[in-house]
């Protein structure tokens, strides 16, 4: 779905961060969101163009994430929001990807989600707030070698990445649940999202985040 900007590694990147830190409209709704609704409301329209960026991050979703926006977006609105998402790819000069979404919910969503999943081969993982040992698994392979892992995401780093740049919502973050949900078979691509549809339809139009 994205790709996180680390700080001070380019100076490109950084500079046009900066900017949108500085002058970006959406800067102002991220940083005065405080729940975890109005994080997904804000995800889902960076998805749908209307926000210009994510904490960590500026610019459109990546190419790949276009078919799968309606899908993200509508899940965001239901209280799961997305943090990395991919479709899954077919295997092509060593590159293959599992479809995968990781993000963040309540309690009462990660059971929903982990229930609801149980009759099919996708493998679901959550974690607990404060979690502290993640579950890993390689969701991207590149030339035989692990490229891109799955897994939540430790407290602390959660804590170092965001403090900044989602203040008011930092501690709903850390105190969220995180939702992972993994296609074993490499290079499938209708399965999850079709099951994710149906345990988090669209049933309302957006609403504004900021007055």
């Amino acid at each position: 779905m994205k790709k996180i900007i680390r700080r001070w590694r380019d100076d490109r990147d950084v500079s046009r961060y900066i900017e949108a830190r500085e002058w970006g409209t959406a800067w102002v709704a991220w940083q005065q969101a405080s729940t975890l609704t109005e994080l997904g409301e804000l995800t889902a329209q960076w998805l749908e163009g209307t926000v210009s960026c994510l904490p960590m991050y500026i610019g459109a979703p990546a190419p790949e994430t276009k078919p799968l926006i309606g899908h993200l977006a509508a899940y965001n609105r239901r209280g799961y929001v997305t943090h990395q998402s991919q479709p899954g790819t077919p295997s092509r000069d060593g590159w293959a990807q599992r479809a995968w979404v990781h993000g963040f919910g309540t309690a009462e969503l990660a059971d929903r989600i982990e229930s609801a999943l149980l009759d099919n081969d996708l493998i679901v993982c959550t974690t607990p707030p404060g979690g502290d040992n993640p579950t890993r698994i390689c969701v991207t392979v590149n030339d035989g070698r692990a490229y891109t892992i799955g897994g939540a995401m430790r407290a602390s780093y959660l804590a170092e990445q965001y403090r900044e740049e989602i203040p008011a919502a930092l501690p709903a973050l850390l105190n969220a649940w995180q939702i992972e949900v993994i296609d074993p078979v490499w290079g499938r691509n209708d399965l999850l999202w079709q099951r994710l549809d149906r345990v988090l339809p669209a049933r309302y139009a957006p609403q504004a985040v900021m007055s």
